[in-house]
């Protein structure tokens, strides 16, 4: 009777569900509720709940979308980080082991002799005159169960799952991550197609203006330094280009990785000459808070919080008495026959416990190294939403900045070609000195160069803004 209560008391402990150790609690969200950098609607950002799962389609560029979603596909980053989810939710099922008993077939079977002077014959033994020889046979099952009573295995469970939902965090990472990196690469490679054809635009009108010089030079009414001067120039521009080529080349190649493919398998569309994409019409950016819903890099250092949180409670667990109860049912004898006959059978049922007594320190000091881990995951945490708040700043005030200078710029590319246009009539009309179309040339080229180079910042200040709000993670694959 004794022996049944203990036992009733031990399942009551195993039932209660209560674990040692501190339990998770979320920490509490950052005091920034608005963005410092939305004063300027004009330009198209909009406060919005919700940030487009498909950000890249607001570009309207077909192409784009394309590669975008076959990045998603094909990226060879995303299924490594899809392979690491796997793992992990496998880890857990090796945790959740911990709660069921683990049984085990043993089967035996041996034969053994002694060193006797005599031979003689005994029943269930073989005999010789050098000695006897006895056979052994046993088969049967095996079985341990420990008892949860602390809550170790439990807390070992939690800390799995936490592990779990860190690895699927960091899935919806890589496809951000993936997405904004195709997205950017591909705006790159517009931005160079774009200068190299403006540089070949360029070289064009200096080759003109150097014809203009030789033909005056040869009239008399110039000096060969006028054509020295434009072919200098010319010699110039003409270098730029290899230059602008082989960072097209290499952007091509790096887009190839991105979409998991060979650099020769690339989309023939990528060769032709297209303008950049368009700035979209609208910009949704939604309020701070939702970062820590939307952003995998905070939803994965909370998980690891939470992890290292379960884990403090699993070293404590192991301060505490450790209860298990074993069984084993099969059958034995010294003759085969033994393996196959029910009246043969034998079984035990036993308990034990297991109390560390003396270990040098080591558990507690490992109690201390988890709480240690669990403090630094907190900081990591509260370190990453505010690297998240000022990742969205910046991006604000770069879209800002770079959408404002573009708008200069086009003014300036305009009054720079009414100026190279009158410098070059002037020119060849023997009113103005060749040093000023030289002056203009280089003022339109540097204009138009920079244009570029602006309106190429603003699209990549977008997509880093939308990278920055964690934005398009939802499409792709998602763990289960």
């Amino acid at each position: 009777m004794r022996n049944q209560l203990s036992l009733a008391f031990v399942l009551c402990g195993v039932a209660s569900g209560c674990a040692v150790g501190p339990d998770f609690v979320t920490p509490p969200p950052p005091t920034q509720t608005e963005w410092i950098n939305m004063q300027d609607p004009k330009h198209g950002l909009t406060e919005s709940d919700a940030v487009p799962q498909r950000w890249w389609q607001e570009f309207q560029d077909p192409l784009l979308s394309a590669l975008v979603e076959r990045g998603i596909e094909s990226n060879l980053d995303l299924k490594i980080a899809v392979e690491r989810v796997r793992q992990a939710r496998s880890q857990r099922s090796v945790a959740a082991a911990a709660f069921y008993p683990s049984v085990n077939f043993e089967a035996d079977a041996r034969r053994s002799g002694s060193s006797s002077n005599q031979g003689e014959i005994v029943d269930g033994s073989v005999t010789s005159g050098g000695g006897r020889v006895a056979n052994f046979y046993e088969a049967g099952f095996d079985a341990i169960w420990e008892l949860d009573i602390f809550g170790g295995n439990r807390r070992a469970y939690e800390a799995a799952g936490a592990q779990l939902a860190s690895a699927q965090s960091d899935q919806a990472n890589v496809l951000i991550t993936v997405a904004g990196d195709i997205g950017s690469g591909y705006v790159t490679m517009r931005g160079l197609q774009q200068r190299i054809a403006i540089t070949e635009a360029t070289l064009e009108t200096q080759r003109r203006a150097a014809s203009i010089a030789e033909k005056r030079v040869r009239a008399g009414f110039s000096n060969a330094l006028d054509l020295a001067n434009a072919s200098t120039q010319v010699y110039l521009t003409e270098s730029e280009i290899p230059q602008l080529q082989a960072l097209l080349a290499a952007q091509k190649y790096s887009l190839a990785v991105l979409l998991g493919l060979a650099p020769k398998d690339l989309p023939e569309q990528l060769s032709s000459v297209e303008p950049l994409p368009q700035l979209p019409a609208h910009i949704h950016v939604d309020a701070p808070l939702s970062l820590l819903r939307r952003r995998p890099d905070i939803r994965r250092a909370e998980a690891d919080l939470h992890a290292a949180t379960a884990l403090v409670g699993v070293a404590i667990a192991d301060l505490f008495p450790n209860f298990s109860l074993s069984a084993f049912i099969g059958l034995q004898g010294d003759k085969e026959s033994a393996l196959t006959t029910w009246h043969d059978r034998l079984w035990n049922v036993a308990g034990s416990v297991t109390a560390p007594v003396f270990q040098g320190g080591r558990l507690w000091a490992n109690v201390e190294i988890q709480k240690s881990v669990r403090d630094a995951a907190l900081f990591e945490y509260e370190k990453t939403v505010l690297a998240a708040l000022a990742e969205v700043e910046t991006a604000l005030v770069q879209y800002m900045s770079d959408r404002k200078r573009a708008e200069v710029l086009k003014q300036a590319v305009a009054t720079s070609q009414k100026a190279l246009d009158l410098s070059m009539h002037l020119y060849s009309e023997g009113l103005s000195e060749f040093i000023n179309v030289l002056d203009s040339e280089r003022s339109h080229y540097a204009s138009q160069q920079s244009l570029i180079q602006s309106q190429q910042a603003a699209l990549l200040d977008i997509i880093a803004l939308y990278k920055a709000l964690g934005g398009g993670w939802e499409v792709g694959p998602q763990p289960t």
